[in-house]
């Protein structure tokens, strides 16, 4: 998923843009929690 083309251009995205209102990192996490959740609840 990591690997994925919107995600790495997401990311450039964010690098070049340093005023975006999430940071990298915070993002992540939450996309991953929120996907755990999903998938523990199925």
């Amino acid at each position: 998923m990591k690997d994925h083309p919107f995600w790495s251009e997401l990311r450039s995205k964010l690098k070049k843009r340093r005023t975006s209102r999430f940071p990298t990192p915070s993002l992540e996490v939450s996309m991953e929690s929120d996907k755990s959740k999903g998938e523990f609840k199925s």
